[in-house]
């Protein structure tokens, strides 16, 4: 009996730790972020030092940024038909089963001037929190994907991504 009680102790002392203790660890990991700037597109946003860049044939502009801590795609649309809050309503009603979007739904954020939408989901296949942002500027329409480490659920690198954004005219 105290070997089980021993065993249950030990295993909920973990459980703590791992819980409140793994984000402060993986708070004070300093990863050095740099801005990437567009002036074709007239954007520019912040990404860690550490990623890989990859072009990907999808749209105008379609681009992923790999690292440890986040990952995300940025693309960009030419149309000024497009309206970024119908972009994500529609987008947040169309997840696949394996994806939940988090209580509150879609919310406007102004970033550097410009009104646009972002809305969290919970991703139940890596046990991590992803953000989707749209934001409409020049004639273009940008939306960001980023997800965050698998079992991770701090948001400090999404928003830290989210917040970077501006837009030049």
């Amino acid at each position: 009996m105290l070997k089980i009680l021993g065993f249950v102790t030990i295993t909920i002392a973990v459980l703590i730790v791992l819980m409140i203790g793994a984000p402060t660890i993986l708070a004070q990991q300093t990863t050095e972020w740099t801005t990437y700037y567009s002036p074709d597109y007239k954007f520019s946003f912040d990404y860690p030092d550490n990623s890989s860049i990859s072009d990907l044939h999808g749209t105008w502009f379609d681009k992923s940024f790999t690292s440890q801590n986040v990952s995300f795609v940025v693309s960009i649309s030419k149309s000024s038909l497009i309206d970024p809050y119908e972009l994500a309503v529609i987008n947040s009603l169309m997840l696949p089963p394996h994806q939940t979007i988090l209580e509150g739904g879609v919310h406007p954020v102004v970033q550097d001037g410009i009104k646009g939408y972002y809305y969290l989901v919970m991703h139940h296949k890596t046990a991590s929190i992803m953000a989707f942002a749209h934001f409409s500027n020049n004639g273009n329409v940008y939306s960001f994907m980023i997800l965050g480490s698998n079992g991770i659920f701090d948001t400090k690198d999404l928003y830290k991504v989210i917040n970077s954004i501006k837009f030049f005219d």
